[in-house]
């Protein structure tokens, strides 16, 4: 049992399933899926660090999986239901989720992650754009819930102490953080007038 990774965890979870509310209140309904995933892995994280047995593999690859399919499947759906303005449909999510589940098959190291990772970020950036006159505001905010994720996975990340914490509890607080930027950002411009 590692408590206090258990806790930044669940922090994560919790904050995560928050925010896919959130995301399907704002009619981001792909967005909330996606983060639904990210939030179970992040709560197989919390009983696996809690001490239950036998989570050791499932957690690493949900926690793989969200990196490789769940993150950038968010970025692309926030991405384009901000550039069209129109809801994503099944049939492009769910393509773009095969597409990712392939590359997560066919390329499994680390550096590819972080790549994924990053070419994610980027189409979020490029959706983000299209606010940039209009919504400055939700435009800063999603900005900084991409540069909190890329401070999380390229300077915080995971091995060793940051300080008096491990690295990982202060990974998982990051994300937490990011996570509910991008929902109060999506939120906040659901709620502007057309």
């Amino acid at each position: 049992m590692i408590l206090s990774t258990a806790l930044s965890d669940g922090a994560l979870a919790v904050a995560t399933f928050f925010c896919a509310f959130l995301l399907l209140r704002a009619r981001y309904a792909w967005c909330a899926i996606w983060m639904c995933a990210i939030a179970l892995a992040a709560l197989c994280g919390t009983l696996r660090f809690a001490g239950v047995d036998g989570l050791e593999s499932l957690h690493l690859a949900l926690s793989r999986w969200a990196a490789m399919v769940a993150l950038p499947g968010f970025c692309w759906a926030m991405a384009r239901q901000l550039r069209t303005r129109r809801p994503v449909r099944a049939g492009e999510a769910l393509a773009i989720a095969a597409g990712l589940n392939l590359l997560l098959l066919v390329a499994p190291r680390a550096d590819v992650v972080t790549a994924v990772g990053a070419c994610a970020l980027l189409v979020a950036m490029v959706g983000a754009a299209a606010l940039y006159r209009s919504r400055r505001d939700v435009f800063l905010m999603i900005a900084w819930a991409i540069a909190l994720y890329a401070i999380a996975g390229l300077w915080v990340g995971t091995e060793g102490q940051l300080g008096p914490m491990p690295r990982v509890d202060v990974y998982h607080y990051v994300l937490a953080a990011a996570n509910l930027l991008f929902a109060f950002a999506l939120r906040r411009e659901a709620r502007a007038p057309a």
